[in-house]
């Protein structure tokens, strides 16, 4: 049964009303999912049961793999992909303030790309994917 609290990622097929639960994980926040590009996965923030915070898991809709690509003690959140798919920007919070980091789309290379003077939040690429707005 779903525990309380628990949240799920859900996709609405829009020709037919058609509802699937990709998640449905009980006891567990799935929250803020991003489509990828090219449509075949879903990053999204999860904190699972015995996480100390919310991490960055992916969802590949055609094999239903999930991959978790954060792995710390901090709140990591709202991921969002680069144009050519190949990155993910994301906030988390690693020190007083959150931070802007990007890394690979396997989780690999994680860089901090803001200064941390003051809370950034919300990435956002430029149609280019030479920018981040937040």
């Amino acid at each position: 049964t779903r525990g309380p609290g628990a949240w799920d990622i859900l996709t609405v097929n829009l020709a037919d009303g058609s509802v699937v639960n990709l998640t449905n994980s009980p006891r567990v926040i799935d929250r803020k999912p991003a489509w990828s590009p090219d449509g075949r996965q879903i990053a999204f923030e999860s904190w699972q049961p015995g996480d100390f915070s919310p991490e960055i898991y992916l969802f590949d809709l055609e094999t239903g793999e999930l991959t978790r690509l954060t792995r710390n003690a901090w709140l990591d959140t709202e991921p969002a992909w680069s144009p050519d798919g190949r990155r993910i920007a994301f906030a988390s919070q690693r020190g007083p303030v959150y931070d802007i980091y990007v890394m690979d789309r396997d989780g690999g290379n994680q860089k901090k790309v803001t200064p941390s003077r003051m809370d950034s939040l919300y990435p956002r690429w430029s149609p280019s994917g030479r920018w981040l707005a937040w």
